[in-house]
């Protein structure tokens, strides 16, 4: 229940926003009793090795719990049933560790290189090996290429051999459909408990398969400690050591037994019509422990082990296979909910931001942390959730968004951060692959999750996210996967495969592939839905200095745990890292709707929650660009923005775990033109000799002087450390300041010429500007070029008539510096980001670094061993060079400041922490 005073501030607010420290309400489970499946990763064994070698691991599988207290895991890459286990009453069946998970509960939580594990004893094993297969492929042999050490990830089978279809809801019951060969099986599950008192549980596995001509084999699986012996009439019987036996037994004549690899393995004979059948497993086993004492999967029970069974395969197979279940059921979340809008909660340069609510007080007491959002009409559109849900929200076309309302429409999902709907199909970029959502019941609720594509290759790693999806107007779809994995010395469980740091281009049917791009970090992409040119966005790493816009093409690379790059694409625009310290999405802004925006890039941060446009010049002979930062801090931690169909605002959906800025927890919002006038330029380029800036409305020319510009330069080092510092054009820590020449205005006013003498290519060109409007308001801001080769411009074309560049006079005007005090350092460690890694309060979760509280002063021990006062000298030796006097020998995540802060700066940032230290009793405070 929210406290009265969480109730008071959202009523005050008018607002239902989430802050940092709690939610409205406690959330119900993650794991919800009455959802059929979910897809997740499950390490079914532990590992050999640590981090290297996996016995049995789940990379895609799907989760399914069953009344009596049991799960089952299927593998949808390999087609196997994984693993079979007792769960231990009060517990989920797996050990909550990936990301979405162990963060549901605590919302700054992150994880690490643990992975789910079953939480009760293993009854059944399947190897790592395909668990159908069709004539005379072999199911004790892996086909897939070998994957890259340390990880799992191998991606699906040869679809020759084998391809995952989707997931059927009929009823409580969740249909595995999958073709094995050319034969497409549908497979459902059910458990049932024996006489009281006989500690037997019986596991069936109902198939329907299609007609085929060629046999199909399908694996069994294993007992974990024991062997197979094989009984008369088509039975088996497996011993589970001190835990007790598995008996087998099949209700079809058609099925012959073998035993391959040490999993026994059912061959079913070719069959001119559809067959149906049942392979029925009973486990005779102790009880399961309570919670409290659950034991680990690779645990025995002690109990003694009951005598040796006699085989009755008409005990456990007393009926036939059921009837496919029916596929009309009643809707499991019948109910609407509503939340609530605050409308002009931010209102700056022509922009308005409206806020709107999550339904987080709803009938399941269900978490929702938007991540993506994607229109189906005007009025409605379907909102994705990190833990795994889509709900439908409704009331959008309203311009005073008077009555949203939302209802659940999917679930079970996994890590889904990105949602789009290519003629009106929903579609969820997942862990589990690209997944379309279809109501084929028409009862208001998801029944088909269909695998449209499961090609790009997933990593066990925690940190290979599916971060973005956009479609473009071919209706290719592009999705991009996460690339921090454990060789970036991030604990993330694994080290990622092929596709780790990738954009893939998916084919309009989802049967084909090629990679686009790769070697991100964390990319992020954006489709143009006229032309199709397709932007991105990365955050800073290695080869990455600071956060950066990309034009991406076919065959571009970006060198993130690149040793030695071989080429490295050059980006439209770096964008310093104290305005956005991690990038998310972009988006076109296409509607007529938008006013002076209309056709502009809008490039998101989630570090910070501000809003740039970006400006890029594609006709360039080498593609550059520039930032416009919108002055828009939003607080919300943003992670994906779209157009809403009318054309008149764009939509945004965020949440964090990670660090920001922002202190807001989650939410969505949605920006719109607004009545203030636009101060910052709209839209900027650069040439040979200079730069143009475009404003909404006319210029005072008698405000284009060269004191009211400051223009400064540095270029960054691209290299494989983390991140940079900034560097003068002469190659030196700092900045070079940039004389100014003319400013003229063009014929209409509407755009400024800034005379920049002889420009070379520079990575980070700085200009400030405060102009005046021809309605006497002021016209401020800056704007940030990358410049990767001077070109040549017709001025005259652009409205530049009869310039003469050679009377310019050129003017320097150079930064002015500040006295150092504490306040300034408090105010530079907000605007630099620091905050976001280091708290002041001694607080650390969500934080990467460490607290800023008493550290001035403290003892520092060094990996060496050695250690070292934290006095001035070795905070600002931190500063300048954090890969230097390690306390960890985790890879840095701190870029350089060297060059980024003036001295005066940097006295400022160790005055601030150095009032965070703990005072002696001998001294005053």
């Amino acid at each position: 229940m929210r406290s009265l005073f969480q109730m008071l501030a959202a009523a005050a607010a008018g607002i239902l926003f989430l802050t940092t420290t709690h939610a409205a309400s406690e959330p119900g489970p993650f794991f919800e009793a009455d959802q059929p499946f979910f897809h997740t990763q499950v390490q079914v064994t532990p590992a050999v090795q640590a981090d290297t070698v996996e016995t049995n691991f789940v990379v895609r599988g799907i989760l399914i719990p069953f009344p009596t207290g049991h799960a089952l895991v299927f593998d949808q890459e390999l087609l196997r049933i994984a693993g079979f286990w007792a769960v231990p009453t009060g517990i989920p069946p797996i050990t909550p560790a990936t990301m979405a998970q162990t963060s549901y509960d605590r919302p700054r939580r992150k994880a690490g290189s643990i992975h789910p594990a079953p939480t009760g004893p293993l009854l059944l094993m399947t190897p790592m090996h395909p668990g159908a297969v069709e004539g005379s492929a072999d199911v004790a042999t892996d086909p897939r290429p070998p994957g890259r050490v340390g990880d799992v990830g191998r991606g699906p089978l040869p679809v020759t051999l084998g391809r995952f279809e989707g997931i059927q809801l009929a009823g409580k019951e969740a249909v595995i459909h999958y073709r094995s060969g050319g034969t497409l099986v549908r497979e459902w599950f059910q458990t049932k408990p024996a006489a009281e008192g006989a500690f037997e549980t019986q596991l069936l596995r109902h198939l329907e398969i299609a007609p085929h001509s060629l046999p199909l084999h399908v694996v069994v699986g294993a007992a974990p400690e024991s062997k197979w012996t094989m009984g008369e009439d088509r039975t088996a019987f497996s011993a589970l050591g001190p835990r007790g036996f598995i008996r087998f037994a099949t209700n079809t004549d058609a099925a012959t037994l073998k035993v391959e690899a040490g999993a026994l393995v059912a061959t079913v004979a070719p069959s001119s019509v559809l067959q149906r059948l049942t392979l029925a497993l009973a486990f005779t086993t102790p009880p399961v422990p309570a919670a409290s004492s659950a034991p680990s999967a690779s645990t025995p029970l002690t109990a003694p082990a009951p005598s040796a069974p006699t085989l009755e395969p008409a005990r456990l197979m007393v009926d036939a296979t059921p009837a496919f279940p029916g596929v009309k059921s009643a809707p499991r979340w019948p109910q609407t909910v509503t939340s609530t809008v605050q409308l002009d909660s931010l209102i700056q340069n022509g922009l308005t931001l409206d806020r709107i609510a999550v339904p987080e007080d709803n009938p399941w007491q269900r978490r929702v942390r938007p991540a993506d959002i994607a229109f189906l009409d005007a009025n409605r559109a379907a909102v994705v959730t990190y833990d795994g849900d889509v709900w439908l929200v409704s009331g959008l076309a309203d311009q005073k968004l008077s009555a949203i309302s939302w209802r659940r429409f999917a679930s079970g999902l996994h890590e889904s951060l990105a949602i789009a709907a290519p003629g009106g199909v929903i579609q969820v970029a997942t862990k589990n692959g690209l997944v379309r959502l279809h109501d084929t019941d028409t009862n208001g609720e998801a029944d088909w999750y269909e695998n449209f594509s499961d090609q790009m290759m997933q990593s066990q790693s925690s940190r290979s996210f599916p971060l973005d999806m956009a479609v473009g107007p071919d209706g290719s779809t592009y999705v991009t996967q996460g690339g921090i994995v454990n060789e970036s010395g991030i604990k993330s469980g694994g080290t990622g495969t092929p596709h780790t740091g990738a954009v893939l281009r998916i084919s309009p049917d989802g049967r084909s592939f090629k990679v686009f791009v790769d070697a991100a970090r964390e990319p992020f992409v954006a489709v143009h839905p006229q032309s199709g040119v397709v932007t991105g966005t990365d955050q800073q790493g290695h080869y990455t200095p600071t956060s950066v816009s990309y034009l991406m093409r076919q065959g571009d690379s970006f060198g993130f745990l690149k040793t030695r790059p071989v080429k490295l694409t050059p980006p439209l625009a770096w964008i310093p890292h104290e305005l956005d310290t991690s990038s998310s999405s972009e988006v076109w802004m296409i509607g007529a709707g938008m006013g002076p925006w209309n056709g502009r890039l809008l490039h998101l941060s989630y570090g910070t929650g501000r809003l740039f446009v970006i400006s890029p010049d594609l006709d360039a002979p080498v593609p550059q660009g520039a930032v416009i930062p919108l002055e828009l801090k939003t607080d919300l931690p943003l992670l994906h923005a779209r157009m809403h169909p009318n054309g008149d605002a764009v939509f945004l959906a965020s949440f964090q775990i990670w660090g920001t800025r922002t202190t807001t927890s989650w939410g969505l919002g949605r920006l719109r033109p607004g009545s203030t006038p636009v101060v910052t330029a709209v839209g900027a380029r650069s040439m040979a000799e200079g730069v143009i800036l475009e404003f909404a409305e006319p210029i005072n020319p008698s405000s284009l002087a060269p004191e009211n510009i400051m223009v400064r330069a540095w270029n960054y080092q691209r290299s494989s450390e983390y991140g940079s510092g900034r560097y003068t054009l002469e190659k030196v820590p700092g900045t070079t300041a940039i004389g100014v020449g003319q400013i003229v205005a063009s014929s209409d006013r509407k755009s400024v010429f800034v005379h920049l003498p002889k420009l070379p290519p520079i990575m980070q060109l700085e200009l400030r500007h405060d102009f005046t409007f021809a309605s006497g308001i002021a016209a401020s801001g800056v704007v940030y070029f990358t410049i990767n080769q001077p070109r040549t411009y017709d001025l005259a074309a652009a409205g530049f008539e009869d310039l003469d560049l050679s009377k310019s006079k050129i003017v320097v005007t150079q930064q002015p510096q500040e006295l150092p005090t504490i306040d300034s350092g408090k105010l530079l460690a907000e605007n630099l980001g620091c905050a976001g890694c280091h708290s002041a309060d001694g607080t650390t979760e969500g934080k990467v670094g460490p607290t800023w509280k008493h550290l001035f002063g403290s003892r520092r021990t060094f990996v060496d061993g050695s250690s070292e006062t934290a006095d001035e000298l070795y905070l600002r030796s931190k500063i300048l060079d954090p890969i230097k006097k390690r306390v960890t020998t985790v890879p840095a995540e701190m870029p350089s400041y060297r060059g980024v802060v003036s001295e005066s700066q940097l006295e400022s940032l160790i005055l601030y922490i150095k009032s965070l230290r703990r005072i002696a009793s001998s001294e005053s405070p």
